[in-house]
């Protein structure tokens, strides 16, 4: 037998290292470039900016106990300020509210931290959300400065850089879709209100001591498309990167703003305008609920186009015969189309599992 052994390896002179070992020929590989620091953000917060959280039962619970406990601060906190105020009483009475909603704001944060996943962290997570526009609303509170004195102004951004910050930041409560549905519908939110309650967007209150000047109609139905437009941009923008946690935030919002809009363009597009327009909207809507999995938005975007026909049939005639036959025949007119258009888009079976694990 020889006594021949594998040559010795080459010394490390302290090049490049590499998978095998000290590079020992060929070209090397090319350098990996650095990653931005907020891509490694999104990244910390896992799996929600990838999936949407599954439907749990103990997990729903959970946040109905949280969101009961939270109105219950309302109505105690409420009822004892107003108590002061009918006896008058010491006005900082309002403190009792904002002293409870900043008690189960903190003790959101402790459980949600602590307990990271289930029931228990999605109370926190609720508590954390609401608690934080309550807390502030009750501590603004003033009867001695304005009629209703609430800072509307104070109130929205203050929460929305605690919601944000939360979302981002903190474990256990890092990546929760609900913090970013909140920022975003309190955005729409609070554009909408300032818009109704002042012509001017600096007033930080808002209450019965402000008459709405109502700048037409028209003038809040083109605030709520753009934010109903807009969302729904980013809610697709979102799903096609394979973010649909996030996505999921926007949806939401988008579809209520997108029917308010309608509603308050009625009067100027008449009913057979309203009606094309949620057939429209609907459709689209019901398409990008069934293209990425979503279950409620798909099927609100076909209600939305169901009760546009009904707009249409309803201005079209008014004997219930005539409009009967005619329901027949449309809803069968849709049934020949939707098999159509399966064939030709070549949609996956509604109970295909990869389906469904792609849209997820």
């Amino acid at each position: 037998m020889s006594d021949f052994g594998a040559p010795p390896p080459p010394p490390d002179d302290g090049g490049p290292q590499y998978p095998t070992g000290p590079y020992q020929g060929g070209p090397p590989p090319p350098p990996q470039p650095a990653r931005p620091a907020f891509a490694g953000m999104i990244t910390r917060l896992g799996d929600r900016t990838r999936r949407r959280p599954e439907p749990r039962f103990t997990v729903g619970l959970a946040g109905t106990g949280a969101g009961l406990m939270l109105l219950g601060i309302v109505l105690w906190g409420a009822d004892y300020w107003a108590h002061g105020l009918s006896n008058g009483l010491s006005t900082n009475r309002n403190l009792l509210g904002g002293a409870l909603g900043a008690v189960i704001t903190i003790v959101g944060y402790v459980v949600v931290v602590r307990a990271g996943r289930g029931p228990l962290a999605t109370a926190g997570v609720v508590a954390i959300g609401l608690g934080w526009p309550l807390t502030l609303a009750f501590l603004t509170l003033d009867v001695t400065d304005r009629p209703f004195p609430i800072n509307f102004d104070a109130i929205f951004w203050v929460s929305v850089i605690a919601w944000l910050a939360t979302y981002l930041l903190v474990p256990g409560a890092r990546g929760h879709t609900f913090f970013v549905f909140l920022a975003a519908q309190g955005f729409y939110t609070y554009v909408l209100v300032k818009n109704l309650t002042s012509s001017n967007f600096g007033v930080s209150g808002v209450g019965p001591g402000f008459v709405p000047r109502f700048h037409g109609l028209g003038t809040i139905a083109a605030i709520a498309f753009c934010f109903g437009l807009g969302y729904y941009v980013i809610a697709y923008a979102l799903d096609r990167r394979g973010k649909h946690g996030p996505a999921t935030a926007f949806v939401y919002p988008a579809f209520g703003a997108l029917a308010s809009g309608i509603v308050a363009w009625s009067p100027d597009i008449h009913e057979a305008g309203v009606g094309v327009l949620a057939i429209v909207a609907g459709l689209a809507i019901c398409w990008y609920g069934g293209r990425y999995g979503r279950r409620i938005t798909c099927f609100a975007g076909a209600a939305g186009a169901v009760a546009g026909i009904f707009v249409l049939m309803d201005k079209a005639t008014t004997d219930s015969t005539t409009a009967g036959v005619s329901f027949i025949f449309i809803g069968a007119a849709l049934i020949v189309v939707a098999v159509l258009l399966a064939r030709a888009l070549r949609e996956p079976d509604d109970m295909d599992p990869q389906a469904v694990i792609w849209s997820r």
